[in-house]
């Protein structure tokens, strides 16, 4: 078991890690403003770090770039999700599956969702996808 002084040193040394995403994300959108997967990998750390509304317009710069990207479409439902915009969510969850229906990360990420707003027979089906 850790103990509180290298549990703290552990999250710090992750935060770290995480700033450093993040920068170099945003100098690789910034020379390369047109490469979709370094905005969905910038909303990613901008989600992991908290910062929920520029997640979500990285990942909708993302999809501007290439509309068919699933990825960043189930990444855009973790950013509405925390956001608390669950139905917003659903229907990106949904696209990504859509795009690819083996997805299972997006599959259960749409069930959770889906239990969240009280549809526990469509989330049960979603995770029987899996």
């Amino acid at each position: 078991m850790l103990r509180p002084q290298q549990s703290r040193h552990l999250r710090s040394k992750k935060l770290s890690r995480f700033l450093e995403a993040e920068t170099s994300y945003a100098r690789a959108v910034a020379f390369k403003p047109e490469y979709p997967e370094a905005h969905n990998n910038l909303g990613n750390v901008l989600h992991v770090l908290g910062r929920y509304n520029e997640a979500e317009a990285s990942c909708r710069r993302a999809l501007a770039l290439k509309p068919d990207f699933a990825e960043a479409h189930s990444n855009l439902g973790n950013a509405l999700k925390a956001l608390r915009r669950v139905t917003e969510a659903v229907a990106s969850y949904a696209q990504a599956i859509a795009l690819r229906p083996d997805f299972s990360e997006a599959l259960t990420n749409l069930g959770h969702a889906l239990a969240q707003l009280g549809e526990l027979e469509e989330a049960k089906q979603a995770a029987d996808k899996r």
